[in-house]
C-alpha cells in the first residue's frame, strides 16, 4: 500500500493518494494496527478463559484425577529400616 501511495503522488494524483491513506488508516493496518489487533485478540482470549474456568466450576471433572497414596509406615516397610541393606525374600517351608 505504501508503494502504490508513493505512485499516486508521484502520478500528481493526490485525492487518490489521500483516500488510499484514509482507507489505510480506517483499517487499522500497519505498526498502528499492532496494538489495536492484539487488544482485540486478548478480548476474545480473556473471554474464552473465563467461560472456560466457569465451566470447569460448574462441571466436575469427568475423569478425578486418581488419589495420592499416604507414604508408607517405616515400621512394617523392611526396605526402609535399614536402606543399606538388601532385604532377602524367605521361602515358605516345606
Amino acid at each position: 500500500m505504501v508503494e502504490r501511495y508513493q505512485a499516486l503522488q508521484a502520478a500528481g494524483d493526490l485525492a487518490g493518494a489521500d483516500e488510499l491513506a484514509r482507507a489505510y488508516q480506517d483499517r487499522r493496518l500497519g505498526y498502528a494496527g499492532v496494538a489495536h489487533h492484539f487488544q482485540t485478540l486478548w478480548a476474545v482470549h480473556a473471554a474464552q478463559q473465563d467461560a472456560a474456568l466457569a465451566m470447569m466450576a460448574v462441571e466436575p471433572s469427568p475423569n478425578p484425577p486418581p488419589p495420592i497414596p499416604s507414604p508408607a509406615d517405616p515400621s512394617t516397610d523392611p526396605a526402609s529400616r535399614r536402606p543399606d541393606v538388601a532385604v532377602r525374600a524367605s521361602a515358605p517351608a516345606g
